[in-house]
């Protein structure tokens, strides 16, 4: 009787609890990846490709909901389970429960040796997922490219290839799985063999009943089915905490001075002194530069392709702090100035502009609840008002832009 009331209370909590468990740990554990990785400096997202981001932020994320958080609300239910039916068992016949236990323990610690190799097969299909999801996402915005060069089947051939590669990798994970699934099955039914052996052996001795045994029996379902679930848990967790451990890495802010100095009232003199930068030592981008920018001026900078223009606006943005030589804003070093800091005291367009899936308003305001009034005159100074008084503010742009013209796209950025 207290056997099946903890049952059944264990039970009612794994389905009360586990979808719960997973929505709520899932919405924070991903807030948390994104709140880190929106943190980062501008410089440290050009340094790994977008595909790696979403891939982490897509794939990689499901698996940490389904083989850790879905298997670790699992192996707290069959720990419960596997110790209600132990505690019973030992009531009836401590020696049995002991066979059972002793031929049981080796299917949860044999398929731990196998779990190395689910690890390192799941650690190459992330990776790998990563490279597909980059490849496609350019694929996808190249087409008008690879159309206009008559390039379909070449593209096509190496998308079959990527999504071999991918498949195979998929495979080689599942087989793992089924490995260490198959060798747990293989010794657990060792375990109710030698469980039903002995229990003829003491049934014939008069150790036991043979009513005993057949509760005893009954409650080894309960016995060997925790310990099947937990030997197929432990490696897949295993497995999906190298894939946390990878996200956390990838969200880990590795950029330095991230706290500097908050300006105030920046008057926009810039001071550049003898600044040199190379993105590699084959090549350098700039070479003892000197220059000053003076407030309430404009200027063009110009030169041929490569000549480090861009290179230069980067330098002022502190995409790249590890310049030789001194940038100085309103008389402070760039690189002790606070990424708020400096993009209160710079606004950028960028040569490739880009535009939210959202209203036209949406991509002014950048989603903050601002009223239409007061948007009024920003319409005027960047010459949206035909544009919006044909359309509306709430006309949808597309996928960055897409039914947007080149200017319109360029005055809404």
């Amino acid at each position: 009787l207290i056997y099946i009331l903890g049952y059944g209370i264990t039970i009612y909590f794994y389905h009360f609890f586990q979808n719960r468990f997973i929505e709520k740990g899932m919405y924070n554990y991903k807030n948390q990846i994104l709140y880190r990785l929106l943190s980062h400096k501008a410089f440290d997202f050009r340094q790994t490709s977008t595909g790696v981001y979403l891939s982490a932020l897509t794939n990689d994320i499901e698996t940490v909901r389904n083989d850790y958080l879905a298997n670790l609300i699992s192996l707290t239910y069959n720990v419960a389970v596997f110790i209600f039916a132990l505690a019973t068992m030992a009531y009836y016949n401590i020696i049995l429960c002991v066979i059972a236990i002793a031929t049981s323990s080796l299917s949860v610690v044999v398929p731990l040796f196998l779990g190395k190799r689910l690890t390192s097969a799941e650690q190459k299909l992330s990776a790998e997922n990563g490279r597909f999801v980059t490849f496609t996402k350019e694929l996808l915005s190249s087409i008008s490219l690879i159309k206009s060069f008559c390039a379909e089947r070449r593209f096509f051939d190496l998308f079959k290839d990527r999504n071999k590669t991918l498949e195979h990798l998929k495979k080689a994970r599942k087989w793992q799985a089924a490995n260490i699934s198959i060798l747990s099955a293989l010794f657990l039914d060792i375990s109710t063999f030698a469980v039903y052996a002995a229990g003829v052996i003491f049934v014939i001795n008069g150790v036991i009943t043979a009513g005993a045994i057949i509760a005893f029996v009954q409650l080894l379902n309960n016995i060997l089915g925790p310990i099947s679930s937990i030997s197929d848990c432990i490696p897949r967790m295993r497995a999906a905490r190298q894939i946390m451990k990878k996200i956390e890495h990838m969200a880990e802010d590795k950029s330095e001075g991230k706290n500097g100095i908050a300006l105030e009232n920046c008057t926009g003199n810039i001071c550049i002194r003898d600044l040199s930068f190379s993105y590699s030592k084959e090549k350098t981008a700039l070479s003892h530069i000197d220059y000053e920018f003076l407030p309430n001026k404009s200027y063009g900078i110009i030169g041929d392709s490569g000549s480090g223009k861009s290179t230069l606006i980067r330098l002022l943005m502190n995409y790249f702090p590890d310049y030789e030589g001194s940038i100085c804003l309103d008389g402070t070093e760039i690189r002790q100035i606070s990424d708020a800091g400096i993009f209160s005291a710079f606004a950028i367009i960028e040569q490739e502009v880009f535009i939210f899936d959202a209203s036209i308003k949406d991509n002014i305001t950048l989603f903050s609840p601002i009223d239409d009034k007061d948007l009024e005159p920003i319409i005027h100074k960047a010459g949206l008002d035909k544009l919006i008084a044909e359309k509306g503010l709430m006309y949808l742009c597309g996928e960055n832009g897409l039914n947007l013209s080149g200017g319109e796209r360029q005055r809404i950025s």
